[in-house]
């Protein structure tokens, strides 16, 4: 029979839930489920409209369910987030200390002010949603200590552990906040808030200080992008601290993979951000050359970048030998380090082409379907040239097989070349393959 009351709703909502929870690999079927228990908690809410418990659930599974359509569907995310934080404010009317639900809704905030941002260009939106969200987390912190010194809720007390996830919530609304704010004063000062938020962080919770300190890091590139926009070039100063902080992490804790992943995403930033301001002061020069000994240790300073990005992800990979996405990012440097206009890649290409080619295939053996990785693949042998050329259609036909898409190689202009691109073309239909409409768009734009 189906459920009619209240109690046997809730119970079949979280039967769906425990379904979905259970997916090893979220797919529709998860999304179904998901989108069956919300449904159940609607037609509980509507039993009794006064049960914050079942208003949060509701709200819960919305804010689920967005993170589901991320890319895929940006309105239906945006009205599953809209749904969530109107339900978490309804249950806050009728609980206003309810922890979980302020957290929750501060969470939801931050993810809507990502949509804003992102895809409306709604600046201001997006800074109303982060002040609430800081606003929240230091409701939820004050809250959370007194829960703690009480040893509350019974059936699941507050821990350190949770405070420090507080602070890092309140932390990531504040560097989102900075990063949205013009006056230097107020983004410098948002800045400031977010490391002290840390630091009190490490404090509470001195275990966790190598995760801890990877967010410290975090903020300290977002102040040094932001200073770098406003100046219009790369000062290394302000990636330096950056860096230290990850190098702190990595010592800290010297099996943190994602340390020295991010250490590793960090250095190739700078040597991009370095190959730009070059590329600036090339044209601001070109009456007043730049004398040879400057332009070469620019060079140096990017190549020895790359290099030194190379070493971390190679850590990486030596502490987590199973990851396909480290195993990737490898690949993806090689390949990108042999196509630098310089005499060192010009020297080295060959070689780093093939050490390129080594990664992707490691990934393949760990996961045959991967299809990221076997377009890249494909790329690097057509690249190569030669009897490698042989594998390159047979790759690309695997591609499209597995579901990829023109779109996948168009929209990674900064990996895949112009070439390859019009190799891949040939598999396709010309209406499912069409550059110049992609570039018409932006030009009406």
């Amino acid at each position: 029979m189906p459920a009619t009351t209240f109690e046997e709703l809730i119970a079949e909502a979280k039967a769906f839930e425990v379904k979905a929870d259970a997916e090893e690999t979220p797919d529709e079927d998860t999304l179904h489920l998901y989108e069956q228990a919300l449904d159940a908690y609607a037609s509980a809410s509507a039993l009794q409209p006064r049960d914050d418990g079942c208003l949060y659930n509701w709200g819960r599974i919305s804010f689920i369910l967005a993170g589901f359509l991320d890319e895929v569907d940006p309105e239906a995310k945006a009205d599953y987030l809209s749904t969530a934080m109107d339900k978490f404010r309804a249950a806050l009317e009728v609980s206003p200390e309810h922890g979980e639900c302020n957290y929750t809704l501060a969470q939801a905030l931050i993810a809507s002010a990502d949509h804003k941002a992102e895809e409306e260009e709604d600046d201001e939106g997006a800074n109303a949603d982060l002040t609430e969200a800081g606003e929240l987390f230091a409701k939820v912190f004050t809250i959370q200590e007194a829960q703690l010194a009480k040893g509350e809720p019974k059936d699941d007390p507050v821990t350190e552990d949770n405070l420090v996830d507080t602070l890092v919530g309140h932390c990531e609304a504040l560097n989102s906040l900075a990063y949205l704010t013009d006056s230097k004063d107020a983004y410098e000062t948002h800045f400031t808030q977010a490391i002290q938020l840390l630091e009190r962080a490490i404090a509470l919770r001195p275990t966790r200080k190598s995760e801890l300190l990877q967010e410290w890091a975090g903020v300290l590139e977002s102040r040094a992008e932001k200073r770098g926009d406003e100046a219009g070039r790369v000062e290394d100063a302000d990636y330096d601290e950056a860096l230290a902080k990850l190098d702190e992490a990595c010592e800290v804790d010297p099996k943190n993979a994602d340390a020295f992943c991010d250490k590793g995403d960090l250095l190739l930033t700078v040597a991009h951000a370095r190959l730009i301001t070059a590329a600036i002061d090339a044209d601001q020069s070109e009456e007043a050359a730049i004398s040879p000994e400057k332009a070469a240790a620019a060079e140096s300073a990017v190549w020895e970048g790359y290099g030194h990005a190379c070493t971390a992800y190679e850590k990486a990979a030596e502490l987590e030998p199973e990851s396909v996405g480290i195993l990737q990012k490898l690949g993806d440097l090689c390949f990108t380090r042999s196509r630098l206009q310089m005499t060192a890649a010009k020297e080295a290409e060959a070689s780093l082409l093939s050490k390129a080619e080594e990664w992707y295939r490691a990934g393949l053996a760990k996961d045959d379907g991967d299809e990221e990785l076997i377009i890249r693949l494909a790329q690097v042998l057509f690249a190569q040239g030669g009897a490698k050329a042989a594998e390159v259609d047979a790759l690309i036909i695997r591609f499209k097989e597995l579901g990829g898409l023109p779109d996948d190689v168009i929209e990674e202009p900064e990996l895949f070349e112009e070439d390859f691109i019009t190799k891949v073309a040939e598999h396709f239909p010309e209406d499912e393959f069409d550059e110049d409409d992609d570039e018409d768009e932006s030009d009406e734009e």
